[in-house]
């Protein structure tokens, strides 16, 4: 996926089927961060924090919801648990970690 996004200028996301046996995760995320973390076109999606959102989605047997948000509003509706998951390119602090979990760093 790394190699896909940071390398080839015209990645689209493979085809992920979607299981949806276990409810829905709900994923924060910002449209306008770019490629090629994410950006949406029209309404699709596309960029590595998609795919891997997509992927994890899957894994979790869970249908994904995308809910666009601006970055400053992300934290809170996490904390709050208006979204389950973010899902955007973001600086691990210490102060954020003592609010919510990280993902292992991927870039």
């Amino acid at each position: 996926m790394v190699d896909r996004w940071m390398n080839q200028t015209d990645a689209v996301i493979p085809d992920i089927p979607v299981y949806s046996l276990n409810g829905q995760l709900n994923v924060g995320v910002v449209s306008d961060i770019g490629l090629p973390f994410t950006v949406k076109i029209g309404s699709a999606w596309k960029g590595l924090d998609v795919e891997l959102s997509l992927r994890y989605a899957q894994w979790l047997g869970k249908k994904l919801v995308w809910t666009d948000i601006p970055f400053g509003s992300l934290l809170p509706l996490l904390v709050s648990g208006k979204i389950n998951m973010i899902s955007a390119s973001m600086m691990i602090r210490e102060e954020r970690k003592k609010q919510i979990d990280f993902s292992d760093p991927y870039y």
